[in-house]
């Protein structure tokens, strides 16, 4: 798998941009913040680790089934343990080089399941249209419930947002608007007319195997399984999310709710491409002051969680990693002796 020098840089970029961010914020504590978020890493609860930890592998196992069915409808072999370990192994690789591992993830299920590359990254580009759509009801659920606590942060981030978009005097930059709708315009207009003009060719036989990739979801001969496991993943997060909430002592007393508004903010720390979601932290702790929780609390939260989720997936996919080969090659064996008896 080869690693070229814009993906090194782009990783060596945001991982110093996040570094720096999180010594800044560091900085801008005060002693009492400070002091508050080293209590919450000593006083943490080391009975819940196991509870943590098991909700955390539920979801992943959750995850790999459901990526399972998609397999199905495309007849491309596979097994749970085999794309499980293809989960695991893609989250790990995303926490040293962020990206790549959906990347590693597809090549190691074709590599095991012998289905083509493309129609696989189909599969994924799939799962995460309906991961963003799952997001998207989650976020708005979450407005909802917690409307009095989360719509004055939502809205400070929206403002934030639309001042590029804006003059000074608060009237919209129609210019920068209609620049960027022409833009997105004639993007799409170019992937039509590139489309039409290699469809034929090996571009467009990678395209057309993408095409059946994401067609898996709507030819799934069982899509209440696959909404079951969906809707259960997701609960499976915001489970750990509160779990990790009752571990500690300073937050122990926060509403249940508290964890969709945990999910949902932290979900977009994931998708800044830096390694290990190092802004996970930064981006969680001010929405755990909203709740009342010092920022120092917030900080300490969002750093034990995100050891959480790191410390898991090193785990599972160095399990896998060593155990994928042995496994398989264990299966060969029985199937060549099987067919030798027959």
């Amino acid at each position: 798998m080869k690693i070229d020098k814009k993906t090194i840089l782009q990783t060596l970029i945001f991982t110093l941009a996040g570094i720096a961010l999180i010594v800044w914020r560091y900085q801008t504590l005060t002693k009492e913040d400070k002091d508050a978020m080293f209590r919450a890493f000593s006083a943490f609860r080391w009975e819940w680790a196991l509870p943590i930890f098991i909700a955390g592998l539920v979801s992943h196992i959750l995850r790999a089934k459901r990526w399972e069915l998609q397999f199905r409808a495309l007849q491309i072999p596979s097994n749970s343990f085999n794309t499980f370990s293809a989960v695991m192994i893609g989250y790990l690789t995303n926490i040293f080089i962020p990206r790549l591992g959906e990347v590693s993830k597809c090549t190691v299920a074709a590599r095991y399941s012998g289905g083509a590359v493309d129609k696989i990254i189909g599969t994924v580009i799939a799962e995460r249209l309906w991961d963003t759509i799952c997001f998207g009801i989650l976020t708005l659920l979450t407005l909802v419930i917690e409307a009095d606590v989360m719509m004055p942060y939502a809205s400070g981030i929206l403002d934030t947002l639309l001042l590029k978009f804006r003059y000074p005097d608060g009237s919209f930059n129609w210019f920068k608007i209609t620049v960027l709708t022409a833009v997105l315009f004639a993007g799409c207009v170019l992937l039509f007319f590139l489309f039409k003009k290699f469809r034929n060719g090996r571009i467009g036989g990678f395209i057309q195997g993408l095409g059946k990739g994401l067609q898996s979801v709507y030819k799934l001969p069982q899509k209440g399984l696959f909404l079951f496991y969906s809707i259960a993943m997701w609960g499976c997060y915001i489970l750990v999310a509160v779990l990790v909430l009752k571990a500690i002592p300073a937050t122990e007393h926060l509403p249940l709710s508290a964890g969709l508004s945990i999910i949902t903010f932290g979900t977009f720390a994931m998708i800044i491409p830096a390694p290990g979601a190092i802004a996970y932290p930064l981006i969680v702790a001010p929405v755990l002051t909203l709740y009342g929780t010092s920022a120092g609390v917030g900080q300490g939260y969002g750093w034990i969680n995100w050891a959480n989720q790191n410390i898991t997936v090193i785990i599972l996919g160095l399990f896998a990693m060593i155990a994928l080969p042995v496994y398989n090659s264990k299966n060969k064996r029985h199937d060549q002796i099987r067919n030798s008896a027959t």
